[in-house]
């Protein structure tokens, strides 16, 4: 058990670093033609925020702040965007739900079969949606989770154990997703100049 709790932890960690270094910095040099480097710099105080709290909505403030004053982003385009993905864009916790059903499915010996992995991502999807941004509420997903998947409930103790370890990674995931949708959207719209943003962190960096 403890070293399915371990594979668990750390495979959830993976996907999350996943997240973080590969795939939202693609999508900010393609999308947003932003430098990811100076970017995760300028958001670094509500990545740590979020990552102290593991709550998203406490966290929210700080985004707002970050998006003003180090990005520049217009208070019309992140009022709406980042109280939204506060609610709605829970990338870190649609890794945990991916990974759940899977760590169950080796626990019990269950076999993992191409409908159940279809219903894995439809739910995770689904599910990670409707999770509130407050501290804990991935149990509760978790629960729900295992109920339609008509798994056993006993592992519910366990994950509400280890829940703070990977809320960390969770929360800090979704913030940064948050940021990173809005930055991409204001870059797109022309709210704000790429070129002259990496150019102000720059000059900031070396202040």
């Amino acid at each position: 058990m403890l070293a399915e709790v371990g594979r668990f932890i750390l495979t959830d960690y993976i996907g999350i670093v996943i997240m973080i270094i590969i795939v939202y910095p693609i999508l900010l040099k393609t999308l947003g033609k932003i430098n990811p480097i100076k970017f995760y710099r300028a958001i670094s105080p509500a990545m740590l925020v979020a990552a102290s709290t593991t709550s998203s909505a406490a966290t929210l403030p700080v985004s707002m702040n970050v998006a003003d004053k180090n990005i520049g982003i217009p208070a019309n385009i992140y009022g709406f965007t980042l109280p939204l993905g506060a609610t709605v864009n829970m990338d870190g916790m649609s890794i945990a739900l991916g990974v759940i059903p899977v760590f169950a499915c080796y626990l019990y010996d269950m076999p993992i079969t191409l409908p159940f992995i279809v219903q894995f991502i439809f739910l995770g999807l689904m599910l990670s949606v409707g999770t509130a941004g407050v501290k804990g509420a991935g149990i509760v997903m978790s629960t729900i989770l295992l109920q339609t998947l008509n798994m056993p409930l006993t592992l519910v103790p366990i994950f509400a154990a280890i829940w703070p370890i990977i809320d960390i990674g969770h929360t800090t995931t979704n913030i940064t997703g948050d940021l990173v949708g809005t930055t991409v959207v204001a870059s797109n719209i022309g709210a704000i100049d790429p070129q002259e943003f990496n150019n102000r962190a720059v000059e900031k960096a070396n202040h």
